[in-house]
């Protein structure tokens, strides 16, 4: 089976989803990551209703692409994002990213100032019967 996922909106790099409070001495996630990973989990919960997936998948899954869009040419750490959309999908799509794996991985950052944000994730995996 194939998943194709469009998530829009601007993408958030893992780097920075945490801060550290002063008063408690404790990380947490900012506000900003938090509605990030709320928004990926819902647009990807819209996607496995299409394709007739009502729960997390168990099996391995392959990431055959992972593209991200941006208005902008500032430098990206493709890596970072990736962990970012990856975590936010954990219980969601798969039980833990543990399950992934790159299969014959296509990856890239596409510039252009008149695109929408975005990412577009491919997983491939088999049916569990």
């Amino acid at each position: 089976m194939i998943i194709n996922l469009v998530i829009r909106g601007k993408p958030l790099t893992k780097s920075n989803s945490k801060a550290f409070s002063m008063r408690n001495k404790r990380a947490y996630k900012p506000k900003k990551y938090k509605t990030f990973e709320k928004d990926v989990a819902l647009q990807v919960k819209r996607e496995m209703k299409k394709v007739g997936l009502t729960a997390p998948v168990t099996s391995e899954m392959g990431l055959w692409k992972f593209y991200l869009y941006f208005k902008t040419k500032r430098k990206r750490d493709l890596f970072n994002y990736g962990k970012s959309y990856f975590d936010a999908m954990n219980g969601v799509l798969y039980e833990d990213d543990s399950q992934i794996y790159l299969r014959d991985c296509s990856s890239k950052i596409f510039v252009d100032k008149h695109c929408e944000p975005r990412a577009e994730i491919v997983f491939i995996w088999r049916d569990e019967e």
